[in-house]
């Protein structure tokens, strides 16, 4: 039952680490969407809750894990790949900037 309870737990911070990594990284291009993340990772938060306190027999625990990781994909696609060439040429124009300022 313990190791249920860390296999749980593992796997919700596996998601919000991987939820982190988006958050942080090409900030500028993703401001729009850091109300979702944030949503998802509150549920997630609480997900961990119930599993850190010992409660791993939450019915639904894995239903709602399937729609996290669906509406995480979700995101990630809109964020990364529904424009993909647009976003190509905002990171190249955001690093070139970037580069300038550094000289």
């Amino acid at each position: 039952m313990i190791l249920q309870g860390r296999k749980k737990n593992n796997h919700i911070d596996d998601f919000l680490n991987g939820s982190n990594k988006i958050k942080n990284e090409e900030e500028e291009f993703i401001d729009s969407k850091l109300d979702d993340i944030e949503k998802i990772r509150m549920e997630l938060r609480f997900l961990r809750t119930f599993v850190l306190f010992g409660n791993s027999s939450l019915d639904d625990f894995y239903d709602r894990m399937s729609m996290n990781i669906e509406k995480f994909d979700e995101l990630t696609c809109s964020l990364f790949y529904e424009d993909e060439d647009k976003l190509i040429g905002e990171i190249q124009h955001g690093r070139s900037a970037h580069a300038a300022r550094k000289r």
